[in-house]
């Protein structure tokens, strides 16, 4: 053995003993309180992605495993982060529009199954748990009323007197490619579009969860100002925490 080797010995060695990130090696496990990977699917815009959503009480490191067992996200807070910990991360893929990566491309890069996370604790314990993810997307949220318009530029944009606005939608049925879905929850979002706001903080906004039979919600008249335009937008979530966003729609009101 040349000196050269000799010397490079202790640096080998720990390369090879170096632990893989978030390794189980017979540490103390407990259950990680919440582990979401879910699909946002915008049909108003014609793009859809991946989002996830883990949540504890502190750690160092977070890994995500597809159903194969392979690696597919590393999270490791360097420096003042790492000592002091994270509590909970959630992320956005990047919303590709469906001509470039439609729903069977996202079926083939994210089958449906289990997603294995693993968080190593401050105190060194693994938080262990499972995403269950599903390729079942529901259908796009129709709204009946009111009269609205697909873009703030369209013309005849309706005009609409300020009072109590009964928003009506169609129930969801279905998912995008005709399999049943199970509809635990809509959402309700009205902005005021026309407002000054430098910081992106003090827009307007009502918004509003409701049970997945409503179909239709009074928003309250105190909301709105009036000669002011208004999007509309309706959210179906589906039990797999797979949700879809309607077209946008706008008006104006008197």
């Amino acid at each position: 053995m040349t000196r050269l080797t000799l010397a490079l010995l202790p640096f080998l060695l720990a390369a090879v003993a170096q632990a893989e990130p978030c390794e189980l090696t017979g540490q103390t496990t407990e259950p990680i309180p919440e582990a979401k990977l879910f699909i946002e699917n915008n049909a108003g815009d014609g793009d859809m992605g991946v989002h996830g959503q883990f949540d504890s009480h502190g750690w160092q490191e977070l890994c995500l495993f597809d159903p194969a067992g392979d690696m597919i996200v590393h999270v490791s807070p360097e420096r003042s982060f790492r000592d002091l910990g994270l509590s909970g991360v959630f992320w956005e893929s990047v919303e590709p529009v469906y001509g470039d990566w439609g729903y069977d491309d996202l079926k083939t890069d994210f089958p449906e199954g289990e997603y294995g996370v693993r968080a190593v604790g401050l105190d060194g314990t693994m938080q262990v748990g499972t995403a269950r993810f599903t390729t079942v997307v529901p259908s796009m949220p129709v709204i009946t009323a009111p009269t609205t318009v697909p873009d703030a530029m369209s013309p005849g944009m309706p005009m609409i007197p300020v009072s109590d606005m009964e928003v009506t939608w169609l129930p969801v049925t279905t998912s995008v490619d005709g399999r049943p879905v199970d509809i635990v929850a809509f959402q309700l979002t009205v902005v005021k579009e026309n407002h000054t706001d430098p910081d992106a903080t003090s827009r307007p906004a009502f918004s509003v969860h409701l049970s997945g039979d409503a179909t239709g919600f009074t928003v309250p008249a105190s909301f709105f100002d009036t000669n002011s335009l208004y999007e509309l937008e309706v959210l179906a979530i589906e039990r797999s925490g797979n949700r879809t966003i309607g077209g946008a729609s706008f008006f104006r009101t008197e």
